[in-house]
């Protein structure tokens, strides 16, 4: 009957060994999980802060974002000839 005990005991210690490794992995998954998490929401903020400052920009003429001024092209005239 020891060697039952000590089969039975063997066999608790390698079941809770791996339970604790199985607990370890889903421990770093979980931390990697919340690290993502956070870095969306960092690059989610930055973008809104950066499309924010693009539409203040916009809105008080700073940038024009490739739109021609009103009037169009710029034409010189040459100037008259001395005597006419």
């Amino acid at each position: 009957m020891d060697k039952t005990n000590e089969g039975d005991d063997a066999q608790r210690t390698l079941e809770q060994k791996a339970l604790t490794n199985v607990r370890g992995l889903v421990d770093k998954i979980e931390a990697s999980d919340q690290a993502d998490k956070v870095l969306q929401r960092r690059i989610l903020i930055g973008f809104v802060v950066t499309v924010a400052i693009l539409a203040a920009l916009w809105a008080s003429g700073v940038i024009d974002f490739g739109r021609g001024k009103v009037g169009g092209e710029v034409v010189v005239q040459p100037p008259k000839a001395p005597g006419k």
